[in-house]
């Protein structure tokens, strides 16, 4: 059972329909990742740009994965490769009474690239 601010997840349903109340549909979610540091994605051995996708029924709504350049920089033989990490995500779904309940997804984000030989 999920635990928050001493509450089970229990409190934070709506008695007809098992979605979460109005008053608890809004998450902060700080990811700690400096994610589109500009300078170290250009400056690496295997340099990377981004791809942000949208999807509005996750949380967080935006998500920006590395997307490694097909080569390594002064590294003939070594092969470019994503550094990935999990992250949770939540999605959404809608209940009849306008409210919804969230679900909790691994989702994996590359972070940036390294080269392996």
């Amino acid at each position: 059972m999920l635990l928050i601010s001493g509450l089970s997840s229990a409190d934070y349903k709506c008695s007809t329909c098992n979605c979460t109340a109005a008053e608890f549909q809004s998450v902060a979610i700080n990811l700690g990742i400096p994610i589109l540091n500009k300078g170290i994605s250009k400056t690496s051995l295997s340099p990377w740009t981004y791809d942000c996708a949208v999807d509005i029924d996750r949380i967080p709504m935006f998500i920006c994965n590395a997307v490694c350049d097909k080569s390594c920089i002064k590294l003939v033989h070594a092969k470019p490769a994503g550094i990935k990490v999990r992250i949770n995500t939540f999605r959404r779904y809608p209940c009849s009474n306008g409210s919804y309940r969230l679900s909790k997804e691994d989702y994996n984000l590359i972070v940036g690239c390294t080269c392996i030989i």
